[in-house]
């Protein structure tokens, strides 16, 4: 029973700190977005895409190696 509640409590931790992770992420790119001067429009739409891309890779990793 204990070992199940900490394991439960362990997950929550983990969730509360990859939503932590990804919110300042978030707000980090942003920033960096904002910063930049695009010449034109297909350019900003290639960076977004290529940073989305990059954090859905970062973000498939570390559920595998949380499942670990």
């Amino acid at each position: 029973m204990i070992v199940i509640f900490c394991i439960c409590r362990l997950k929550n931790v983990f969730v509360e700190l990859c939503a932590a992770f990804y919110k300042e992420e978030g707000r980090r790119i942003k920033a960096r977005i904002e910063k930049r001067n695009f010449a034109s429009v297909e350019l900003s739409i290639r960076y977004c895409f290529k940073v989305r891309t990059s954090l859905s890779f970062n973000l498939v990793l570390l559920i595998i190696l949380g499942a670990v």
